[in-house]
Formats: structure tokens, C-alpha cells, sequence
């Protein structure tokens, strides 16, 4: 109880020493009109249009590269692909599947090399059947392996610069 009450005597206290706020000028009135306080108004500049023109380097370094519906590979040694820097190997495998009531040999594509050739670091993501299988920051000469569905002929991939420099 005690330490109520001189609780209570601090915020008196304290409300008594501050005195009254002052309104505002610039804030709203009480029937909800603005009153402007046009003495104190800061004057734009008047905004102009920078005519600058921007290299496709530019471009790319702020816009991620996407490519969908690619096909993965059906042969013994394809040969690898290159987008934005980043090259992808393919790995290989073979199965055999019934076609017309014989089992032929199939090549599918067991594993994927990611590689990244460049100077900044980049954000690799491959998705195959509905499934994300790859994910990766790649900076230079780093690499990485993922493993799409085997049943997935297509595959999507989606490179994005990384902008980690502080």
C-alpha cells in the first residue's frame, strides 16, 4: 500500500514539473480540418528527369536470368551448357524401361555439376518435376551437384546475383 501511494505522489510530481503540452500547428483540428503553417514551408526544387542510359551490364547485374521448360539430356555424353557463367555439366546414368513389350536401354540424367566462372557471387537455384533439387550460392570457381528427379525430362533454373557486399 505504501508503495502505491508514493507511486502515485511520484507521477503527480512529475506531471505538476513538466507543465502543459503546447498543440501543434500542423496537426489536425478537432472538427478534422488542417490548419497549415505556411510560414515555416519548405519550397521543392522542381524534379527533373536525369537523362542516364544504362548498360546491359547494368541490366544484368540487377536482374536475375530464369529459364523454364529446358530439356535434360537422353544421351551418353552430352556436352555442357553455359548461362550467365555458370556452367552445368551433365552425369549420366542408364536404365532399362518396357517399350512394346521389350526392355530397352535408357540414358537419364543422374546428377547435374553447377560451376561458376565470374567475379561476383551468384544464387543458383534448378527445379525438375515440381521439386526444388538445387540450391546454391556459387561464388568464383565454386561448385556444386544436385539430383533431379529421374523421371523428369525438363528442368528450370534460376540464376540471381547475390548483393552481399557490405
Amino acid at each position: 500500500m505504501r508503495l502505491l501511494t508514493a507511486l502515485s505522489l511520484a507521477c503527480g510530481a512529475l506531471a505538476l514539473a513538466t507543465g502543459p503540452v503546447q498543440p501543434l500547428t500542423d496537426s489536425l483540428t478537432v472538427g478534422g480540418g488542417k490548419s497549415l503553417n505556411l510560414r515555416n514551408a519548405a519550397v521543392a526544387q522542381e524534379i527533373t528527369r536525369r537523362d542516364e542510359k544504362v548498360s546491359s551490364s547494368e541490366l544484368e547485374k540487377r536482374e536475375g536470368f530464369l529459364l523454364k521448360d529446358l530439356w535434360l539430356p537422353n544421351e551418353p555424353n552430352p556436352q555442357n551448357v553455359v548461362f550467365a557463367g555458370v556452367t552445368i555439366s551433365f552425369i549420366m546414368a542408364t536404365r532399362f524401361v518396357m517399350r512394346q513389350g521389350r526392355r530397352v536401354k535408357q540414358w537419364y540424367t543422374e546428377s547435374m555439376h553447377f560451376q561458376y566462372h565470374g567475379d561476383r557471387r551468384v544464387a543458383v537455384q534448378a527445379m525438375a518435376a515440381g521439386e526444388k533439387f538445387f540450391y546454391s550460392h556459387l561464388s568464383n570457381e565454386g561448385g556444386a551437384s544436385g539430383n533431379p528427379d529421374p523421371q523428369a525430362s525438363t528442368y528450370s533454373l534460376a540464376i540471381d546475383v547475390v548483393n552481399d557486399e557490405l
